[in-house]
């Protein structure tokens, strides 16, 4: 998918290679930033047992413990979200370049266009299927534009959305558990 150019020249048309450039950077953000969280909530848990524990007791510090513990997770937290809600934009336009991009350079008979490529991510219920269907057609049409519904895609595919999958049920159960805390 290299150098794709979408949209006419001198229209403001991005170039797809960039958008994975940006893309890349973003993930591993997302990635570094997610590590720096869990470090951060196992400080907080062991706060709170050690609050629990007693080991504080009569100590007119742990305010300013846990004022400092409050701080270091809202900080934390406004990162990573910010860092997330950019990361999902550009990858999601990077998913939509992806696939005009393989219609452009020939693919034709394409199920997902270039829109829903990017919003069944955010259809209930479909959303855990149907955006690994769009991708595997846009990873097929970008090998072979002509003859695309013969590419057999990569099983990293498969593990990309298996990890994807997993990754939304852990964060999904590591915010009730935080909030249970």
């Amino acid at each position: 998918m290299g150098d794709v150019t979408i949209g006419p020249e001198g229209s403001g048309g991005a170039r797809l290679d960039e958008w994975s450039r940006w893309a890349i950077v973003l993930l591993y953000g997302m990635v570094g930033l997610t590590a720096i969280a869990l470090v951060s909530d196992g400080l907080e848990t062991k706060l709170l047992k050690d609050i629990g524990a007693g080991v504080y007791n009569g100590q007119p510090s742990l305010t300013g413990i846990a004022d400092d513990n409050d701080a270091r997770q809202r900080a934390i937290g406004i990162l990573q979200l910010t860092v997330n809600v950019i990361g999902y934009v550009v990858i999601g336009r990077w998913i939509y370049l992806a696939n005009l991009g393989a219609r452009e350079n020939g693919a034709s008979g394409m199920a997902f266009t270039p829109g829903w490529s990017v919003g069944w991510y955010f259809v209930p219920f479909a959303n855990l299927f149907k955006p690994f269907q769009a991708m595997r057609e846009i990873w097929c049409a970008s090998v072979d534009p002509v003859d695309w519904r013969s590419v057999t895609p990569p099983a990293l595919l498969g593990w990309w959305w298996g990890l994807w999958i997993g990754s939304r049920v852990l964060g999904q159960a590591g915010y009730r558990l935080g909030q249970a805390a």
